[in-house]
């Protein structure tokens, strides 16, 4: 289990504010069930405050995954991620994104 978290001020290109801080937390967890098979989850929080704008967003994501090995050189693997932001001081914003994503892998 893996647990992040940071801090940061930085540069945006929104007009009229002079920076943003960015507050994230973030956990992931692997677990390998059989030695072939690895299943994984994530889940995460980020706070945007626009200096001079009171403009907020708050941004959630979540995601679950699993990795095949068919043979040491082909793999396997699929997930889904979740992604939502809200926000405080501007109106339509506001998304919900839903991402599944599969595929094979070669590994030389």
């Amino acid at each position: 289990m893996l647990f992040r978290s940071d801090r940061e001020v930085s540069d945006t290109p929104v007009i009229g504010a002079a920076g943003v801080l960015v507050t994230r937390g973030d956990l992931r967890a692997d677990y390998e069930l059989k030695r072939n098979l690895r299943l994984s989850a994530a889940a995460g929080i980020a706070n945007e405050r626009y200096r001079d704008l009171g403009l907020r967003y708050r941004r959630y994501s979540a995601g679950i995954g699993a990795d095949y090995r068919m043979n040491p050189h082909w793999g396997m693997h699929a997930g889904y991620d979740f992604y939502a932001r809200t926000s405080k001081g501007v109106a339509g914003r506001d998304y919900d994104d839903h991402r599944v994503q599969a595929g094979i892998s070669y590994h030389y």
